[in-house]
């Protein structure tokens, strides 16, 4: 089995937020298949980066933009 790559979506949702598949969703209000879809496509759309934003500072995080493009270098961390 080959070794799943972080795309700045998943990066975001489970480095930054730590939230499962399902959390994330209910967050967005968006379906657990939807996430899925960001995680692989790597994009969150627009329409939710308010509430990442919001979640990011309730877990005393600072989002950078540059996040959303690309995942910040990390040590064993496939990208």
């Amino acid at each position: 089995m080959g070794v799943r790559r972080i795309t700045p979506a998943l990066f975001i949702r489970q480095h930054i937020l730590g939230m499962t598949t399902r959390e994330f969703a209910a967050a967005l209000k968006v379906s657990a298949v939807s996430v899925s879809r960001y995680d692989l496509s790597g994009e969150i759309p627009d329409v939710h980066r308010k509430t990442v934003h919001k979640l990011a500072k309730e877990r005393g995080v600072k989002v950078k933009a540059s996040w959303f493009q690309a995942v910040p270098f990390l040590p064993g961390v496939p990208t």
